[in-house]
């Protein structure tokens, strides 16, 4: 009996029964707190799972037990583990867009990773204890084995989730589907079609995205619409009008980035206190129940929340084999050609090529600034 006390054994049991079933619900209103800055909010539902965040495996689902497992794991092996692996399946796209992390990986002369040695790739990150599989280009979708990859990932293990500029997705969202394909998150540079269309560098790109958002919501994928603000989005109203296009299009999350600073065309850097004013306005937003989950990346990496995690929590490989902290960043630990992910994962810390969570991205020189300010603009409810 707890504390030898028959009484103390009766409460015990007693409050398992009546509050124990709260766990889940607890656990998942901490979680949306700390780490999606904003309330208990569930933004779909993955075969019975609830899903919080994309980026992450739906809650109690088998990928999320492994998600804890490998925190454990790092405990007894006394270094950090990685919870996700970004994989360059390609360098090649068709469109051109303003802001594209692979334009710095392609400085890499080295021949592309064959199908083989992706499917290696994945095998020793699910190894290593990653939960979640994030496919990236270039453009995925050009590969035309790209559900052979996606079939590859073993699913008890780890979430495969896809960034793509949509414009392919129409056809092939059911074969991805049956792949084991769970999250595709669709690239949308602005509400307004014509503007998206020229930050991407072709005509009708817009409606190809829209209808690849229809095709992977009739799928039951859960989708994400991810969009970058720039400095001034948020007077002049297009970040909110993205907020109203996705409520339109019934995504299930908004992934709100800042430009990297030196990527892309950005007039300039965000300040902090514009950072802080991009925080607080998507965390507004997030709050409405009437609309998707929303999510600003400035907060994860900001040390209120998880700070940046490249090489922390996560690493990226380019399709050409190069590890690095994420794809923005091209300082690389070496190459799955020359020395297996565990050697390269450590290498991270060897180098010192990981990120603060004190400072944000290395690629940037601004971090968010100022106190939480309690209320409906502030950074929690």
């Amino acid at each position: 009996m707890l504390g030898g006390s028959l009484v103390h054994s009766l409460r015990y049991l007693w409050m398992f029964l009546t509050k124990g079933h709260r766990l889940g619900s607890d656990f998942l209103s901490v979680s949306n707190r700390r780490f999606c800055n904003g309330p208990d909010k569930v933004i779909g539902w993955w075969r019975g799972y609830p899903s919080y965040y994309l980026l992450v495996p739906p809650l109690f689902s088998k990928p999320a037990m492994n998600s804890l497992v490998t925190r454990m794991m790092s405990i007894y092996q006394w270094r950090k583990l990685p919870d996700l692996v970004g994989i360059g399946v390609c360098d090649d796209c068709n469109l051109s867009c303003e802001f594209c992390s692979a334009r710095s990986m392609r400085q890499d002369s080295a021949r592309p990773l064959t199908l083989a040695e992706l499917k290696s790739v994945i095998a020793e990150a699910q190894a290593l204890g990653v939960s979640t599989v994030n496919l990236v280009g270039g453009e995925p979708l050009l590969r035309n084995d790209l559900e052979e990859l996606v079939a590859s990932v073993d699913p008890d293990r780890s979430q495969v989730i896809l960034f793509t500029n949509g414009t392919g997705l129409a056809s092939r969202a059911r074969s991805l589907r049956k792949a084991g394909l769970v999250s595709v998150i669709v690239a949308v540079d602005a509400a307004d079609p014509t503007e998206h269309d020229r930050r991407k560098g072709e005509a009708g790109a817009f409606a190809k995205a829209v209808e690849g958002i229809a095709a992977a919501r009739k799928e039951k994928l859960l989708v994400g619409l991810s969009t970058v603000a720039r400095p001034g989005d948020l007077e002049n109203g297009d970040l909110v009008r993205v907020f109203e296009l996705g409520k339109k299009l019934g995504v299930n999350q908004i992934l709100v980035f800042d430009a990297v600073a030196g990527e892309g065309q950005s007039a300039r850097a965000f300040s902090p206190v514009e950072l802080r004013a991009l925080v607080d306005l998507c965390a507004v937003y997030h709050r409405k129940k009437d609309y998707p989950g929303i999510h600003a990346y400035a907060y994860s990496k900001s040390p209120e929340g998880l700070g940046c995690g490249g090489g922390v929590s996560h690493f990226y490989v380019s399709p050409r084999g190069r590890v690095c902290p994420c794809d923005f960043d091209p300082d690389g630990v070496g190459n799955v050609r020359e020395a297996s992910l565990f050697e390269l994962w450590d290498r991270f810390n060897a180098k010192g090529i990981t990120c603060s969570s004190l400072r944000g991205c290395r690629r940037q020189t601004t971090t968010i600034e100022g106190p939480l300010v309690p209320g409906e603009k502030g950074l929690r409810p």
